[in-house]
């Protein structure tokens, strides 16, 4: 449930907010307004980078091809949305091995469809500052959508996950659909509701041993796996 008023038995603090706020959408802070987002600085409009000049988003119409034959199937229409990246855009990933020794090359990779190709750069010695230490009240940030069994909350309450924290508001814009195809079994995964990347929880308490993610797993997880295992959850801590 997204819409519940409250958490642990208590009422969530009210979040006061300025006359002239706007809920932008489409935008991206780049790394150094995030860092002074988290120490607790006003971010403006002019901090944001529009998702135009980083991506392009197409929609295509697609028809579906039987599997038996190569053939295309009756009434399988479908549309897919493709993302461009602009020029200069990459992606940064984080990638670690039990064996120091191991590395990746440099070089150009498969990415994408279409028989696309990407270019790998490694980038050592990179350690982005997402955790502003803080004591008493801090937020978390959601940088990746985070999945929990009572819709925005742990359905026995934060305590269950958090038992050192205090819940006390939230910004949370609604909820984030999260679906997709289970290539084993050939059939559609059950679509779960996550909490989105960019909400923001308010907590009163120690900031220090909290997990690696904040997040639960979704029934449709088999052998094991946790949503954290794929990226689930993962987040910044600030000062309010």
């Amino acid at each position: 449930d997204f819409n519940a008023p409250d958490s642990d038995g208590y009422k969530l603090i009210p979040l006061t907010l300025p006359d002239k706020t706007e809920n932008l959408s489409g935008y991206w802070l780049n790394e150094e307004a995030f860092s002074r987002y988290l120490n607790g600085e006003t971010i403006t409009t002019a901090d944001c980078v529009p998702s135009e000049d980083l991506f392009d988003t197409e929609n295509r119409f697609c028809v579906g091809i039987d599997e038996n034959t190569n053939y295309r199937r009756e009434g399988m229409l479908y549309n897919a949305a493709f993302v461009r990246p602009a020029s200069g855009t990459g992606l940064l990933v984080d990638v670690t091995f039990d064996d120091k020794e191991h590395t990746i090359p440099d070089g150009i990779v498969p990415f994408g469809g279409e028989g696309k190709t990407a270019q790998i750069n490694t980038i050592k010695n990179y350690e982005p500052q997402f955790t502003i230490k803080t004591d008493g009240v801090f937020k978390i940030v959601f940088t990746t959508p985070a999945y929990f069994t009572g819709g925005w909350q742990p359905t026995g309450g934060w305590k269950t996950l958090l038992p050192d924290v205090e819940l006390l508001s939230v910004a949370l814009p609604g909820s984030y659909a999260i679906g997709g195809w289970d290539t084993i079994q050939r059939y559609p995964r059950a679509i779960d509701r996550f909490v989105p990347a960019g909400s923001v929880f308010y907590f009163r308490g120690p900031a220090d041993n909290l997990p690696d993610a904040i997040t639960e797993s979704s029934a449709v997880m088999a052998d094991g796996a946790t949503l954290a295992h794929i990226g689930s959850g993962c987040y910044a801590i600030g000062k309010v």
